[in-house]
């Protein structure tokens, strides 16, 4: 899982922060909806198939599924400027950890 979130997260930055990557991502809208296509049929592959695919292709599928989402994101990021992005996630996670158990300490 860890690799699969690292792998999204190098490339939606590395193509938010190409232009030309991500000007032939949104520039082409065709190409962009070929993405979500695929998308969802990588998922309902791995839905259907997994329990017949052995170890290394169910990672094989999972790390493109995340290379995938990792250029999905990247439009995201780019709508996004990232330093507000970047400021906003640890505020946002420590409202959530409030509710979670296991982020506090049990002592009375």
């Amino acid at each position: 899982m860890t690799a699969g979130l690292s792998l999204t997260a190098l490339i939606s930055y590395f193509v938010a922060s190409n232009p030309a990557l991500l000007q032939a991502l949104i520039g082409n809208m065709m190409g962009f909806l070929l993405l979500i296509i695929g998308q969802f049929a990588l998922v309902f592959y791995l839905t259907a198939r997994l329990d017949r695919m052995s170890q290394a292709s169910a990672i094989g599928a999972f790390l493109a599924y995340s290379a995938l989402n990792g250029i999905m994101l990247s439009t995201i990021f780019y709508r996004v400027h990232r330093s507000s992005h970047l400021q906003e996630f640890p505020h946002r996670s420590s409202h959530v950890c409030r509710y979670e158990p296991v982020c506090h300490d049990h002592q009375a």
